[in-house]
């Protein structure tokens, strides 16, 4: 069991794999909710066990089944991003056969490798349990740079009629920009699935927007009632008015990779979704200034020690 500590409310959560489940009195959808698929994003973990003590709290009227996992537990138990490798950049076909097929032999350099391994069990057995019943997905996350709330997705029609219910930004991945993510492997199964980057890693209105986001998926997939849900019409402003143009959707148009020992560092200051022009200087490594090679707005800013995303850029879908 690891602790997990959420350090803008100083409270201290346990969580396991399966953080929990709640069942409704009717058969219905299926939806499915990581959270700290990065060991240093916990807030989704918090939102996860407010809503489910919430509702076995208040017995709301529910159909269907809502399943909480946390992702990445010896990655949490540190409060790093990951302990080897990037947990959301290693479910591409290939290695995802491989771990499968003898995890034990391939956790022993990447300890990902088994929460993959626990993860992609559950999501086949949740499937196959579902049966003829619809499942969805929704991946918990923040980041690291001040941000508003977004959802990501990967540009197909069973995400973006999903997305289009909640209002925030939606950034379409663009194919081979960002490669390996969990969300990219269950699109691949047929299902839809979402990414929801709540604000950055440690703010309170991170929780506070997780936690909304949660019960208005529980809508959006039919297993609640607008009606039934507490405050709906609060958390549908609140994230509303967290959008500072309205809804827009966005797609990727470029990506900066950080290179094994480059000394990359973000210049000071810049946010989630800035304006930039050609040219802008970004970023530094040992070499000197990284500027923006196209127009476009700031995306994904990288402010903590790992990853090997240093920035995005992304333009406006008209």
């Amino acid at each position: 069991m690891v602790e997990v500590l959420i350090k803008a409310t100083e409270e201290k959560f346990e969580t396991r794999r399966e953080l929990g489940s709640y069942t409704g009195t009717e058969e219905g959808p299926v939806l499915v909710v990581f959270g700290g698929i990065h060991g240093n994003e916990t807030s989704g973990i918090c939102a996860l066990q407010k809503v489910l003590t919430k509702l076995e709290r208040l017995q709301l009227p529910f159909r269907g089944r809502l399943i909480a996992l946390a992702g990445n537990l010896r990655a949490l138990e540190k409060g790093d991003r990951y302990i080897d490798m990037d947990l959301n950049r290693l479910w591409t076909n290939d290695k995802v056969a491989a771990i499968m097929k003898d995890h034990e032999t391939v956790a022993k350099d990447i300890s990902e490798a088994h929460e993959l391994f626990e993860l992609n069990k559950i999501i086949l057995k949740e499937i196959e349990e579902a049966g003829e019943r619809k499942i969805y997905f929704l991946d918990l996350h923040t980041t690291s740079s001040v941000s508003q709330p977004f959802i990501s997705i990967d540009s197909l029609p069973i995400n973006r009629k999903m997305a289009n219910l909640f209002p925030v930004y939606t950034i379409l991945n663009k194919p081979g920009v960002l490669t390996g993510t969990l969300t990219h492997h269950i699109n691949e199964m047929g299902y839809p699935a979402i990414c929801y980057e709540a604000g950055q890693h440690d703010a309170l209105s991170s929780i506070e927007n997780q936690e909304a986001i949660i019960w208005l998926a529980l809508s959006a997939a039919g297993l609640m009632r607008d009606d039934d849900i507490p405050r709906y019409q609060l958390f549908y402003e609140e994230l509303s008015k967290s959008t500072t143009e309205g809804r827009k959707n966005f797609r990727m148009a470029f990506r900066y990779s950080i290179h094994i020992d480059e000394q990359f560092k973000m210049e000071p200051g810049y946010v989630n979704f800035e304006k930039i022009k050609a040219g802008q200087i970004l970023a530094r490594n040992q070499k000197g200034a990284i500027k923006a090679e196209i127009d476009g707005r700031l995306f994904m800013p990288l402010y903590q020690p790992q990853g090997n995303d240093g920035f995005f850029i992304i333009e406006e879908v008209i």
